[in-house]
C-alpha cells in the first residue's frame, strides 16, 4: 500500500537554513553503530601502546548478548556484511584508518591480514549486559606476550571532529579547494 497523502513543500522546508547534521549525532566510523565502541577501544589502545595490526595475536570484545548474536560475522561475504561485522571492523581498525570511509573498500574485504585477524577476534557477552548500552571492553594479546585492555562507551564524534568528518566524506568531490573553504569558514567562527 502506497502513501496517499503528501505535502511537497515539506521537501524544501528549511532548505539552506536548517542543517540536520548540526543537530544530530554523527557516527565517527563508517560501520554499524554496534562496532563503534570496540573500534574506538582498539584504536585508543593502539595509539597509547604503539603496536601494529600484524603484532596482534588475539582480541576479545565483550559486549551485549545482542551484539554477539547479530554482529559476530567472521567471514563477511561483502562490504555490507563487513560493516555489520564487529570482528571485521576491529581488524580493519588495526590495519587502516577506521574513520576514513575509503578504508572500507573491496581491497579491505580481500586483505589477507585483515581477514586473518578478523578470524582471531572473539565476541563474548558480558554477564548481565542484555539491556546495557553499546559499550565494549576489549582485550588485546600481542604475539610478544604483552596484553592490553580498554573500554569505550561509544564511537560517536566528539566536539571539534565534525569538520574532519565532513572533509573525509567530501574530499573526492570538493578536493583541496573545498577543504580550504571549510578551514576558512572555521577560522572565521
Amino acid at each position: 500500500m502506497g502513501c496517499t497523502k503528501w505535502d511537497e513543500a515539506e521537501l524544501t522546508r528549511g532548505l539552506g537554513e536548517e542543517f540536520l547534521v548540526s543537530t544530530t549525532v554523527v557516527k565517527r566510523y563508517p560501520c554499524h553503530a554496534t562496532a563503534h565502541a570496540a573500534v574506538r577501544a582498539v584504536r585508543d589502545l593502539q595509539a597509547e601502546h604503539g603496536f601494529s595490526g600484524p603484532e596482534v595475536e588475539a582480541i576479545t570484545v565483550t559486549g551485549t548478548r545482542r551484539m554477539v548474536e547479530r554482529h559476530n560475522i567472521l567471514e563477511p561475504a561483502d562490504l555490507m556484511l563487513a560493516q555489520y561485522s564487529i570482528p571485521f571492523c576491529v581488524a580493519l581498525a588495526l590495519h587502516r584508518e577506521a574513520r576514513d570511509p575509503e578504508s572500507f573498500d573491496e581491497t579491505a574485504l580481500g586483505d589477507p591480514q585483515i581477514r586473518a585477524l578478523c578470524r582471531r577476534v572473539r565476541l563474548v557477552p558480558a554477564p548481565g549486559a542484555e539491556h546495557a548500552g553499546m559499550g565494549s571492553r576489549v582485550a588485546i594479546a600481542l604475539a610478544d606476550g604483552r596484553h592490553f585492555e580498554g573500554r569505550a562507551e561509544n564511537g560517536m564524534l566528539e566536539p571539534g571532529e565534525l569538520d574532519d568528518k565532513f572533509l573525509r566524506l567530501t574530499r573526492k568531490t570538493l578536493g583541496e579547494p573545498g577543504a580550504g573553504a571549510l578551514r576558512a569558514a572555521a577560522a572565521a567562527r
